[in-house]
């Protein structure tokens, strides 16, 4: 039978979540969660982060094919997006 905790987290003055390490413990401590919002509640997934090479070759990809991906991508993203307006610089938090 799977362990399970139940407890609370406690949401900062930054927006930060706190996560009772008991919860942690349970998940085998993981470092980044994928995030949905699903109807009214706050769902986390614990994700396991992959380096761009290990995928690659999960997928049967080299490393190459996979950075001319990301480029042609983000050459995309940059046609679409919209300009900044001047003297104003996007935040990144």
């Amino acid at each position: 039978m799977a362990r399970t905790s139940r407890s609370l987290a406690k949401l900062t003055a930054k927006n930060q979540l706190t996560i009772p390490g008991a919860a942690l413990e349970v998940l085998d401590w993981p470092t980044h969660f994928r995030v949905q919002v699903s109807q009214g509640a706050l769902v986390l997934w614990p994700v396991a982060l992959v380096a761009p090479g290990t995928a690659a070759s999960a997928l049967g990809l080299d490393a190459q094919a996979l950075r001319d991906g990301r480029q042609a991508t983000m050459r995309r993203q940059a046609q679409v997006r919209p300009a900044e307006p001047a003297g104003e610089e996007a935040s990144e938090d």
